[in-house]
């Protein structure tokens, strides 16, 4: 069950990050970004 979520949970995390936020490959460099709720799927993947 774990594994089949991680897919789910590693877009969704990718779409927040790159999408919502605006960082991307050029911008991003030296910045950093606070990830709340680090407890959960998406949190988890988005700190790694």
């Amino acid at each position: 069950a774990e594994a089949s979520a991680l897919p789910l949970v590693s877009l969704t995390s990718w779409y927040a990050i790159r999408k919502l936020s605006g960082f991307n490959e050029v911008n991003s460099i030296g910045k950093r970004a606070l990830v709340i709720g680090a407890a959960g799927g998406v949190g988890h993947i988005a700190t790694q």
